[in-house]
C-alpha cells in the first residue's frame, strides 16, 4: 500500500473523520470532527522574507564561487601567456623574445608589457624579436609588433625582427603597418652580429660610442 497524502493545512485527516465516524455508530452524537486553524495569514510575509533571504544568501555564494573560478582561469592564462613568449639574456645588453604560433591581440599586448618591462629590468640595448616559428598574425598584432618597436626605443632600445616569414612578412603589409618604422634580418644568427653591431656603434652615458 502506498502511504497516503498529507492533508492539506486546515482540512483533518482521514483518521480523525473515521474516528469520529466510529464513535456516531455506536451512538456518540456529540463527536465532533476537530478541524486544525488555518495558518495566519500575517505570518506569510515573514515567512516569504526567510525565503528570500535564504535564497539570495545561496545566490550570492554562488556568485562568490563563480567570481573565484573566474580569476583562477585568468592567472591561468596569464601564467600559460608567460610561457609562450619568454623574455630571454642571450648576451650583455641583449633580449631575446622568441615567437611561436599565432600572434593575436591580446597575446601582443602581453608581448609588449612584459617586454618593456624585461628592457627596463636588464638594462637592454637591442632586442631580437624572433619571428621563425611564428605562423601568423592578425591586424591587432601586426600594429603591437610597430607599438612595441616605437616603446622599446624611447627606452633605448633597438629592436630587430629576425627571420621573419613570407607569410607573416605579407600579413603585416596587408594591414596597412609601417614597416619603415622595422629593421628586418634573415635569420637569429644575423640578428645576434647585428646586435654587436648596435652595441659597438650606441653612445655610452659619456655621448661616444664603444667603436671610439
Amino acid at each position: 500500500m502506498t502511504p497516503e497524502s498529507p492533508a492539506p493545512a486546515g482540512a483533518p485527516t482521514f483518521d480523525a473523520i473515521f474516528k469520529v465516524m466510529g464513535a456516531v455508530s455506536v451512538g456518540n452524537v456529540d463527536a465532533r470532527v476537530i478541524i486544525p486553524a488555518p495558518p495566519d495569514l500575517n505570518d506569510i510575509p515573514t515567512r516569504f522574507g526567510i525565503a528570500l533571504n535564504v535564497l539570495l544568501r545561496d545566490l550570492s555564494e554562488r556568485t562568490a564561487a563563480h567570481h573565484a573560478q573566474l580569476a583562477t582561469i585568468r592567472k591561468q592564462q596569464e601564467a600559460i601567456l608567460s610561457l609562450s613568449t619568454p623574455m630571454l639574456v642571450v648576451a650583455e645588453r641583449v633580449l631575446l623574445m622568441p615567437l611561436i604560433g599565432v600572434l593575436n591581440a591580446e597575446r601582443a599586448d602581453h608581448l609588449i608589457e612584459g617586454a618593456l618591462e624585461a628592457i627596463h629590468t636588464t638594462g637592454a640595448r637591442v632586442v631580437l624579436i624572433d619571428l621563425t616559428g611564428l605562423l601568423t598574425v592578425d591586424e591587432f598584432a601586426a600594429k603591437g609588433l610597430i607599438k612595441l618597436v616605437q616603446a622599446a626605443s624611447l627606452l633605448g632600445a633597438t629592436s630587430l625582427l629576425c627571420g621573419i616569414g613570407a607569410r607573416v612578412a605579407m600579413e603585416i603589409k596587408a594591414v596597412g603597418a609601417d614597416v619603415t618604422q622595422l629593421r628586418m634580418v634573415s635569420s637569429l644568427r644575423a640578428g645576434l652580429v647585428e646586435a654587436q653591431h648596435c652595441l659597438a656603434t650606441a653612445p655610452n652615458r659619456n655621448g661616444a660610442t664603444h667603436s671610439s
